[in-house]
């Protein structure tokens, strides 16, 4: 996952990401892809990861319109 947020930038389709393939779709709660993106961003640039198409239900916020963190960043 980290991988690819950091290796894209803007929203991520989850169909166009490595989580929505088998094995790593059975790890996936997709309300909180986009929350998870966004704590492992290493640059204010780095992708988010969209939930599913199909997903309708609550998220905390749109994957266009991140949850402003100000200065954090993941480390490694």
């Amino acid at each position: 996952m980290r991988a690819t947020v950091r290796g894209h930038d803007g929203v991520i389709a989850f169909e166009d990401s490595p989580l929505a393939r088998h094995p790593y779709d059975l790890l996936v709660e997709a309300w909180i892809l986009p929350s998870q993106s966004l704590a492992l961003r290493a640059k204010r640039g780095d992708g988010i990861i969209a939930p599913p198409k199909d997903f309708n239900a609550w998220q905390p916020f749109p994957p266009a319109q991140p949850y402003p963190l100000g200065q954090y960043v993941w480390r490694d």
